[in-house]
């Protein structure tokens, strides 16, 4: 059956439906319907979904991941990625490799935060954590956050076993360094993701197990007796929902 260039989407809640027997128009003849911004705290998940978006490539979706200007001297703490993004609301200046872009923002469009626990629920001089001063600062807006507790290193390590035992970034380097065939391993590398995509449905029922078994426990996920423990399959969850 012939394509149907006729046929049009408009932006919307709702996922294109085909009657059966139709093929829909190829993806370079449609356009993306929402954006998904991913503010970043660290270098690694920055890399990690900037290779996992090429690898989804999605006609109704593009996934936006962000990581802090050089420029952007305050930091990149969860309370700095909330004050940025509020800054975003209607247009967000993506920087990476010397490339810039700034996009516009359509209300469709959404907001997540990924973030570790270790700098971000020290409680500072006015009692409060810099992740409740994230979530006072975007109330009301519909940001949602993503937490891994110790660090983004838990998800890279679920990829291979379910952590077992509370790990902060050390350790984690070296778990994953002995779980894997890997010569070398550096926050933010290049090819993280095309190296563990083979073992995503591994890593996502690690990581879901890891927060059932927590829950089951009356653990407080947001504490530091989560770690380890992590949101990036929930996260996933949400992309995949919105992919054709």
């Amino acid at each position: 059956m012939p394509r149907n260039e006729d046929k049009l989407f408009t932006v919307g809640d709702e996922k294109p439906t085909r009657e059966p027997g139709e093929v829909l128009p190829s993806v370079k003849t449609l356009f993306h319907a929402k954006k998904i911004f991913l503010f970043c705290e660290g270098k690694t998940e920055f890399q990690y979904f900037s290779e996992y978006k090429e690898d989804v490539n999605n006609s109704r979706l593009e996934i936006i991941p962000r990581y802090p200007d050089h420029g952007e001297r305050e930091g990149n703490d969860v309370e700095q990625l909330a004050k940025q993004l509020m800054g975003s609301q209607r247009k967000v200046r993506i920087s990476h490799s010397g490339f810039k872009r700034t996009i516009d923002v359509e209300d469709i469009d959404e907001f997540f935060i990924l973030f570790d626990f270790d700098k971000n629920f020290k409680i500072a001089g006015d009692s409060l954590t810099k992740y409740q001063k994230a979530r006072i600062l975007t109330e009301g807006v519909g940001v949602e956050f993503f937490l891994s507790n110790y660090c983004f290193e838990v998800w890279i390590l679920c990829h291979f076993i379910k952590p077992s035992k509370r790990m902060k970034k050390r350790s984690l380097n070296r778990e994953i360094m002995k779980c894997s065939d890997w010569s070398k391993y550096r926050k933010g590398q290049e090819g993280i993701y095309l190296d563990l995509r083979n073992r995503l449905e591994i890593a996502k029922e690690n990581a879901l197990e890891l927060i059932n078994e927590k829950k089951n426990m009356g653990i407080s996920l947001y504490s530091d007796d989560s770690n380890p423990f992590t949101e990036i399959p929930l996260l996933l969850e949400k992309i995949e929902k919105e992919i054709i």
